[in-house]
């Protein structure tokens, strides 16, 4: 009979056909190779090339027997370890497995059953015992005292008492029942009751034991009272299971429950005190000591809080405190070392309620719950298993998300790929979902690192992609047909890919151009050549520019445009003021970008007594909204770092995007600061208006301007966020026009001094304005015609556009007809 009920609890699950049962498998677990995507490597996530995984495990490098292997393509998709549920009663019966096939749609391929009728467990367990399925764990059999919990439950459901109200009427017939001892639950009383039961116990074959306290150490219990085992059987208890190799679990209501299961060493509490939360809150604290000792040994603590709205229904004052007493024990016990783990405890759900519940109840945060969910969760339901992380020696299971979980929840329901030990079992992802055409460069990309010859000295056929073309030509020596191929794969290749196009180009360039023809081309091309950093560029492939849309207009603050690295996200200064491209020597080592330290430089800043060393540098790419620029040359500052330098913050880094790549490939740029936009555009209609401006020797747009109603050149620096610099000695600045003294002190200990004039400024396109300019050493050479460099806030009332095609420079006002602009004045 009990056969019966349990199958009609399963009947209220998500209805799913046997069809739907059958776990996915793409094919057998042997060598994948994972392209792309950003892996979690337990703090954040970082892009990969290339991740491979023999026989259902990481490997930390690729095998050399990989030619024929299946490849994944990730894209940019977020990676992540499978979830787990470490409370349910779920999955342990023929019947109540069929939910199994939503715990792999919501990416949860770890449970622990805690408590169930060890004769359906061990059936059911059957069920998930090949890599093609989600594992479980069981703890077979509750153990607990004489009528105590579970036994209601289980005796309840094996008579057929399903409402509260005939379980109420049957209460003396449920209490005298005794079908399902020694099976669902075992009742020790006593020592000798513990060591008569322990082998029968044993050999219903548990996972973990589950043992049962309810306020037994309560000051008022009274001897008659059903509270679970007794505090000197519990302690004997897990001291056995632990002897056995099983980790305990604590069923626990008080927080004095809760010190005993932490003195005696239990592995874990498999209840928060407090989850119902019917008594006074003071009766589920935690005393620091408690949370001390918990903290010390790692315990584990699945809270089933999502349950307790449940508990408190009609009752708002209640869960209002429950849920603040919840949040402060939980941010202590995590804080002291616990493990918070997740499983909901409830019928018909998996544990993903109570993630999303204590996201919501902002107990956790988004990442900080996604370490709880894919690692601590899974580790706690297999202890002794190399899962909850995506490194290699771990089993090779991931989710692939189409978003990022730490910065927005709901990306956790968005499960594009579930992999298991190297095995497909569902998503949306396939293997030719791309087409032909993207996985022959996918399978390009593992023979060319096989470096299988014969394949690539064999004729090219007709179905190559010009990858294969370019790898089988450099593997010839053609380095010309290699550069042209390869560089024309970049338009057809899946971004994931793009990082390993861009080495084999960088390959190909060390091997193809001579030094000295290289510096040639260069300056037949107009640039110039001077200094060895700028010789170090020589030895890269020439850069490219990708831009299909008319413009790419993305978010600007009046500095700095959100951009991406090689896919890593930083904030990029659109400089046109900077003659070259810069970008962080940790960024550059982070991201492994080809460094060249025979071509050095120094990046001088006189005034403020700072000297860089530098040295040539290729960025991948550079992505400004749909913009992309490919082989960017670049300096990074090569300076050893400072040890006591104050610690980066969490913000995205900064690069500055240089004037020399944008003249190169943009036809102009609009800088909205009205809008707060900024805008790269492709093209540009030609004028026959003469130029306003000349591109001088450091790439920077430079423009004739009146200060003070004498003549000056100034550069347009937008990457400078103050007003106006003069550059000392070469502009005699009028006495009257002093206004104050600006001083200060950097980092490094250099003391700064400006004097600050009041100037009238008359630039071509702007309205009249007065300005207060600094006065440093900012002259570029002797013998430079640059004294003035105007900054950003000269421009933030209204739209700058820098025309390259017709070397024009445009300003819109965006306050036209103000009394500040009819006078000429700024009252800032």
């Amino acid at each position: 009979m009990r056969s019966l009920v349990l199958a009609l609890i399963a009947g209220f699950l998500a209805p799913v056909s046997a069809q739907d049962l059958t776990p996915r498998v793409a094919t057998e677990a042997g060598t994948v190779a994972y392209v792309g995507g950003k892996w979690y490597d337990g703090t954040g996530f970082a892009p990969r090339d290339t991740t491979w995984a023999v026989d259902g495990v990481f490997a930390a490098e690729a095998p050399p027997d990989r030619l024929g292997a299946r490849v994944v393509d990730l894209g940019t998709r977020y990676i992540v370890p499978p979830f787990g549920d470490a409370h349910t009663h779920q999955l342990s019966d023929p019947w109540s497995v069929r939910i199994a096939e939503q715990y792999v749609r919501e990416g949860i391929l770890y449970a622990l059953v805690l408590t169930n009728p060890s004769d359906t467990g061990n059936a059911a367990r059957a069920q998930f015992t090949s890599p093609g399925t989600m594992d479980v764990a069981y703890a077979h059999g509750g153990l607990t005292a004489t009528e105590s919990h579970p036994h209601r439950v289980y005796e309840g459901i094996a008579l057929e008492a399903w409402t509260p109200q005939e379980q109420r009427e049957r209460r003396d017939e449920i209490r005298a029942s005794r079908l399902e001892e020694n099976n669902a639950y075992f009742f020790l009383d006593s020592l000798a009751d513990l060591s008569a039961k322990w082998d029968a116990y044993l050999a219903t074959n548990p996972d973990h034991a589950k043992l049962y306290v309810l306020g037994v150490t309560d000051p008022d219990a009274k001897p008659t009272d059903r509270r679970g085992l007794s505090a000197e059987v519990f302690r004997a208890t897990v001291h056995r299971a632990t002897e056995a190799g099983l980790p305990t679990w604590a069923h626990v209501e008080t927080g004095l429950d809760a010190k005993l299961a932490a003195e005696s060493g239990t592995s874990g509490l498999a209840h928060l005190p407090g989850y119902s939360f019917a008594r006074a809150p003071s009766r589920y604290h935690l005393s620091d000591e408690t949370v001390r000792l918990m903290g010390e040994r790692r315990m584990w603590v699945t809270p089933t809080v999502s349950i307790t709205p449940r508990y408190t229904r009609d009752r708002p004052a209640r869960l209002v405190l429950a849920r603040d007493h919840q949040r402060r024990t939980l941010r202590r016990l995590h804080d002291a070392g616990a493990r918070i783990v997740i499983g909901t405890d409830a019928w018909g759900a998996t544990s993903k309620p109570e993630a999303d519940y204590m996201v919501d109840a902002r107990f956790f945060s988004p990442a900080e719950m996604l370490d709880l969910w894919a690692v601590q969760t899974p580790q706690a339901v297999f202890p002794d298993r190399a899962i909850g992380h995506l490194a290699p020696g771990f089993e090779a299971s991931l989710l692939a998300l189409d978003c990022d979980p730490t910065t927005d929840w709901t990306c956790t329901e968005q499960i594009a790929h579930v992999e298991k030990q190297g095995l497909r079992l569902g998503g949306t992802i396939e293997e030719s979902r791309l087409g032909t055409e993207a996985d022959a460069i996918a399978e390009t990309v593992r023979l060319w690192q096989a470096l299988d010859v014969p394949t690539f000295t064999a004729a090219p056929t007709e179905a190559d992609d010009p990858l294969r073309r370019g790898l089988k030509a450099y593997v010839n020596a053609d380095l010309a047909s290699a550069e042209r191929h390869m560089t024309d794969a970049l338009a057809v290749a899946p971004d994931s890919l793009r990082p390993a196009i861009h080495r084999h180009l960088a390959e190909v360039a060390a091997a193809r151009f001579d030094w000295d023809a290289a510096l040639d081309y260069r300056r037949a091309s107009g640039e110039d050549t001077s200094g060895r950093t700028v010789e170090g560029w020589a030895r890269f492939p020439a850069a490219r520019f990708r831009l299909d849309a008319p413009e790419a207009t993305v978010p600007f603050d009046g500095l700095r445009v959100p951009a991406t690295v090689n896919t890593e996200a930083v904030r990029a200064i659109v400089d046109t003021g900077a003659p070259s491209t810069g970008i962080p020597r940790a960024l550059a080592e982070r991201l492994g970008l080809r460094v060249d330290s025979t071509a050095g430089g120094v990046s001088v800043i006189p005034s403020m007594n700072l000297r860089y060393n530098t040295y040539a540098v290729l960025i991948d790419s550079v992505q400004v909204g749909e913009a992309t620029f490919y082989n960017v040359p670049a300096t990074v500052n090569w300076t050893e770092p400072d040890p006591d330098a104050p610690e980066v913050s969490d913000e995205p880094e900064e690069i500055f995007l240089g004037a020399d790549v944008l003249r190169r490939f943009a036809a102009g740029l609009r800088y909205d600061y009205a809008a707060s936009t900024f805008s790269i555009l492709r093209e540009m209609p030609a004028t026959d208006e003469p130029p306003t401006f000349l591109i001088d020797r450091s790439s920077a747009p430079t423009v004739r301007v009146g200060v003070a109603g004498r003549p000056a050149t100034a550069i347009i620096d937008t990457g400078n966020q103050a007003d106006v610099y003069l550059a000392t000695g070469a502009f005699e600045v009028p006495p009257e026009t002093f206004s104050r003294t600006a001083s200060g002190t950097l980092s490094n200990g250099f003391e700064w001094s400006y004097d600050l004039y009041d100037l009238p400024l008359a630039i071509p396109g702007h309205p009249p304005l007065t300005r207060e300019a600094y006065e440093g050493s900012y002259i570029f050479s002797a013998d430079d015609a640059v004294t003035v460099i105007l900054g950003r806030t000269v421009w933030n009332d209204g739209a700058l556009t820098v025309d390259f095609v017709n070397r024009q420079v445009q300003y819109e006002p965006a306050r036209l007809g103000t009394e500040a602009e009819e006078t000429g004045t700024d009252d800032r």
